[in-house]
């Protein structure tokens, strides 16, 4: 997938004062401190929430969803604290966005203290970032003075609350200009509109959206603690059986991102962290918990086997033991688009080369297996590589099945779609110890059946809807062209590389297909046709592509588990990825939602053993 481009973030920080419209100062310097804590703990958190439940949709086949990226610049609205999505705090002054001076933080990412003239600012929302529209609530601790920049109306204020009225639009930027040294601001909390019935924590209600008779709406503000999830979220959510949480992880590096990955539990946020980027561990269960779900875990690359048992040992503790846990190396250490594959070969070539400068360096003066355009030294790079994922998916498969017992587990590894002769045969055929292969304890082998590409003129638009009237690369007549492939391309479409899979797959009798994600793959990177892919997507006759697509998929692979990508994201210039354009939106509106809905309602495969 050209998951670059998928997993861009709004570069909200860069907008500075000339995309930030409006502001609403507000002093509350002068109030005491307000009266209930937004903090949380672990135990608070997690009680309650099976205090009541929702029904939840006949799951008649094993479909899941990628969750979306929780953050400032997404669609999706989680949470309903907004507060939990948005970016980190950024230290400047009252003229100037960010100075480069650093702010002050206590362990849970409040500010503490700000030096002289320093302001510290919030991005809550992305100018693109589809919200709810209305009267948002804002609940803090503490004593100092903070406000708004962007499309804010302060309606009210009261002793640790604000009334606030939010349209989209424009960015929304929290500005904090002054703390009290023993009492800062902290615990700040931003409730969306409205609330959920007290009888069923998936429906919404608001002023125009009535509870049935008896009920009362029960203001979000009022359960956060115990109901931590947006009902909207929950609603589109709960008809898939499996929640991929890779973005909620932050597992994925784009080539150009220098972060490290994750490999001490100390940098995972607490359910008590101001922003939750990762989730914590305790947020995830519990999700999977109230939507009887499975979850599947991506685990960062290259940490040691003392995280791994940590992050198992967390996750244990809170999931439903009913529960399967999906257990992941990486996002697609086989794509060169990501830091993680050109990492991963590294590595392995300074393990099993006994030249490793001559044989992976891919560029003159590049580090050790560099991303350059394809030669011989990639190919050996790649080769290094994927053993060296056998054996990291191997010590990852066996920390997994010590915490948390065999049985509750489903081994991933991950590959190329319709490259299993390839790599994917020989990593399952690594050697992970005397006479043990690696496909001993692999339980699926899982790929990205996406169709559609990257399109470059309207020429190509045109032909995304069109039918086969004859047998292309073995899919029937009647096939969409973006499923079958073009004739022209030798590789032919998802269906082809399904069935090439399929057809390696069969001396592994043991380990079960899958798609780790998936969908319509349509992209157009240039301007001046951006628009018309975009609404290509929109278009109604996307969701009779995408049934198609399924149905497919369950005939060649027997019922096998397809994942999603991704849940509600923004349609702009980095893709359209999500199965609506916004949480909330109409399933009208969303030719894929429908499809993948109708899909799982009136499917006659059973969900089976898993």
């Amino acid at each position: 997938m050209v998951g670059f481009f998928r997993a861009l973030s709004f570069p909200a920080l860069l907008l500075a004062a000339t995309l930030l419209r409006g502001e609403t100062p507000t002093n509350l310097q002068e109030l005491p401190s307000a009266g209930a804590s937004n903090e949380t703990s672990h135990e608070t958190a997690t009680k309650g929430h099976r205090a009541h439940t929702a029904k939840l949709p006949t799951r008649s086949a094993p479909i899941g969803i990628n969750l979306a990226r929780p953050n400032h610049w997404s669609s999706s609205h989680p949470f309903v604290d907004a507060i939990k999505l948005a970016d980190d705090w950024v230290g400047g002054t009252p003229r100037d966005f960010r100075d480069g001076r650093r702010l002050s933080l206590d362990a849970y990412g409040w500010v503490s203290s700000l030096a002289e003239n320093q302001v510290a600012r919030m991005v809550i929302f992305g100018r693109d970032a589809i919200r709810p529209e209305g009267v948002y609530t804002l609940k803090y601790q503490g004593s100092g003075e903070f406000g708004f920049e962007g499309g804010v109306e302060v309606l009210s204020r009261a002793k640790g609350e604000l009334k606030v009225r939010i349209r989209n639009g424009t960015a929304v930027v929290l500005r904090l200009s002054a703390t009290s040294p023993t009492d800062p601001i902290r615990s700040i909390a931003l409730f969306y509109p409205g609330g959920r019935c007290t009888s069923d924590r998936m429906r919404y209600c608001d002023e125009s959206i009535a509870c049935s008779e008896g009920e009362r709406c029960v203001p979000f503000e009022e359960q956060a603690k115990d109901e931590p999830f947006h009902p909207h979220f929950l609603e589109e959510n709960a008809a898939f059986s499996v929640l991929r949480f890779v973005d909620w992880m932050d597992t994925n590096r784009e080539a150009n991102d220098a972060r490290p990955f994750t490999s001490e539990m100390a940098d995972w946020p607490k359910v008590e962290s101001r922003r939750y980027h990762p989730v914590p561990f305790e947020i995830m269960a519990e999700l999977a918990n109230q939507l009887e779900a499975d979850a599947w875990l991506t685990l960062p690359p290259f940490a040691p086997d003392g995280f791994y048992r940590d992050v198992f040992k967390a996750f244990s503790a809170s999931i439903d033991p009913r529960r399967l846990i999906y257990i992941e190396l990486g996002n697609e250490l086989w794509n060169d688009l990501f830091r993680q594959h050109q990492q991963m070969n590294a590595n392995g070539c300074r393990r099993l080369s006994s030249d490793p400068e001559k044989e992976c360096t891919t560029a003159e003066g590049m580090p050790l297996c560099a991303k350059t355009s394809w030669n011989e030294a990639q190919a050996r790079c790649r080769a290094y590589g994927a053993r060296e994922q056998a054996h990291e998916s191997a010590r990852l498969f066996r920390i997994a099945a010590e915490v948390l017992g065999e049985p509750r587990i489903r081994r991933v590894l991950a590959g190329q779609i319709g490259a299993f002769d390839g790599r994917g045969r020989s990593m399952l055929s690594e050697e992970i110890g005397p006479s043990v292969e690696l496909a001993s304890i692999v339980d699926v082998y899982a790929v990205a059946p996406y169709f559609g590409r990257i399109v470059h003129s309207p020429e190509k638009l045109d032909g995304a809807f069109r039918k086969n009237k004859t047998q292309v690369h073995g899919a029937p007549a009647g096939v969409f062209t973006p499923i079958s492939g073009e004739k022209t391309n030798r590789y032919g479409g998802p269906y082809a590389g399904i069935v090439r899979d399929l057809r390696g797959l069969k001396e592994f009798p043991n380990i079960r297909y899958a798609a780790y994600e998936g969908g319509p793959h349509f992209l157009g990177f240039d301007p001046a046709i951006r628009d018309r892919v975009i609404a290509l997507n929109r278009d109604p006759r996307m969701g009779a592509l995408y049934r198609q697509f399924l149905e497919l998929w369950s005939e060649l692979t027997g019922g096998a588990l397809f994942l999603h990508y991704s849940s509600a994201q923004t349609y702009g210039p980095h893709g359209a990825w999500g199965i609506k354009e916004y949480q909330g939106q109409p399933r009208g509106e969303a030719p894929k939602f429908d499809a993948i809905l109708r899909y799982i309602e009136e499917g006659e495969i059973s969900r089976g053993e898993r």
